[in-house]
């Protein structure tokens, strides 16, 4: 049976206690508790202060919450022995543990049961060393984690209770759904990744030997699809031919020319330059880069647009709005609309405009240049070379992994496609008429 006593090591006028805790003969440690006492009142026999009338009412008070203390420590060494873990080693560093545990509101284990707690550990031991396939998660990945750690804190706080690691569940997770739907006003498919990666940062408690939720699993982030527009050739055109007094207009109109035939997202399309720029033997230029997001190689062939847009820039790419990338991303797509309503691109589409009374999406149907953003770059030039170009050629730029998640970027289902087998046969049978014809005109 373990057993703890209290005991002085010195005899003086503040003599530190100290603990023993043992069991048997394997088990038997001591350590220094934060409390001291007058040897003079200290019993020896009984490990506890004496019990002595005719102190002053200050000093006796003084004793009696002393040895208050002294019972809740034993009692908490004693159930923290109890209910240890079989994994756990039982030796002095242990009962240090448990004496500071004591003194500073429990274990660390303890302590990050409480979700708030957790969060805050993650954030700082967990999240700066997260990998993703071997590899270090990437600087956005972190940030975007940091803010739903951030929407998670300031959820909790709405609740107005202590909430545990193992409480956070499917019906937990619904009601952070509803907080971010209501009140932090986020668009659907901000509100289902956030919920998706409260999920993995909850089950990493699970290292730590938290408990977590039993229908944690039950948790499932999910995306809303979100229609983006693109351009057709014609509109596509218009556009390049517009003049402008404007040069930010103009410089806009580079951009796009540059984005829509490269195929590539706003942060690397902003991020290109002229050191990126290389030629084969050949001749033929190509942009090299790693995309930010997957981390993927892509080279790029420069294509003749893109040609006259460095050739106007001598060698360069568009110069840039700002040094901050949010910042390029926000002109630009300000620009873009501008231009695209300039050039007559009003036909109407299916799209989302933020609202800026209510602070949100609002889903319509409204005029495309209202619609227009930066993305449509790169759907755009996955669209415009479907069908003309081999789909794994333009899978190569776009770095899309599997072709059903690329036909799925682009808005094209099964039906769609296997319709297109009566193009292909008409195609094969006109090859074969004209094979037939040319032969019988040799012959003649």
């Amino acid at each position: 049976m373990a057993n703890v006593k209290f005991l002085l090591r010195t005899k003086t006028a503040n003599s530190k206690i100290t603990v023993r805790f043992y069991e048997g003969k394997e088990i038997d440690f001591r350590k220094q508790t934060r409390e001291s006492i007058n040897s003079i009142y200290w019993n020896d026999k009984k490990g506890r202060p004496k019990n002595l009338t005719a102190l002053n009412p200050k000093d006796k008070e003084s004793l009696t919450e002393l040895n208050e203390t002294l019972d809740g420590l034993e009692i908490y060494i004693l159930e923290q022995y109890r209910k240890r873990d079989e994994t756990e080693i039982i030796n002095s560093d242990w009962l240090d543990e448990i004496i500071t545990a004591f003194y500073s509101g429990g274990r660390r284990i303890e302590k990050l049961d409480y979700l708030t707690n957790y969060l805050d550990y993650y954030e700082t031991n967990i999240l700066p060393f997260r990998k993703y396939k071997g590899s270090p998660i990437g600087y956005r990945t972190k940030q975007k984690q940091i803010t739903i750690i951030s929407k998670l804190k300031t959820f909790l706080q709405t609740l107005n209770k202590k909430v545990r690691v193992s409480d956070y569940g499917e019906t937990m997770g619904n009601e952070f759904v509803t907080y971010l739907r209501d009140v932090e006003n986020l668009n659907e498919n901000t509100v289902g990744k956030y919920l998706k990666y409260s999920k993995t940062i909850i089950k990493d408690a699970r290292k730590l030997r938290l408990k977590v939720s039993d229908d944690l699993e039950e948790i499932k982030g999910f995306t809303v699809e979100t229609p983006t527009v693109i351009f057709t050739p014609n509109e596509l055109q218009s556009i390049i031919d517009l003049n402008f007094l404007n040069e930010r207009w103009e410089i806009t109109r580079d951009w796009l020319i540059v984005g829509i035939y490269t195929g590539q997202r706003a942060g690397d399309l902003f991020g290109m330059n002229k050191g990126m720029i290389t030629k084969d033997a050949k001749g033929r230029e190509f942009i090299n880069l790693t995309q930010e997001k997957v981390k993927a190689r892509v080279k790029i062939p420069v294509h003749k647009e893109v040609k006259k847009i460095l050739d106007k820039y001598k060698g360069n790419f568009p110069p840039l709005y700002s040094e901050s990338l949010e910042s390029n991303k926000t002109i630009f797509n300000l620009n873009l609309k501008a231009i695209s309503k300039r050039a007559g691109l009003d036909r109407p589409e299916t799209g989302r405009i933020f609202d800026e009374v209510n602070k949100k999406y609002v889903f319509g149907t409204y005029p495309l240049h209202k619609l227009v953003s930066s993305h449509l770059c790169r759907r755009t030039f996955a669209s415009m070379h479907y069908g003309i170009i081999p789909t794994p050629i333009i899978m190569s730029v776009t770095k899309h992994k599997t072709e059903t998640e690329f036909l799925k970027y682009i808005g094209k289902d099964s039906d769609e496609l296997t319709a297109q087998m009566f193009d292909y046969w008409d195609k094969i049978e006109s090859d074969k008429m004209d094979s037939l014809n040319d032969m019988k005109n040799s012959t003649v």
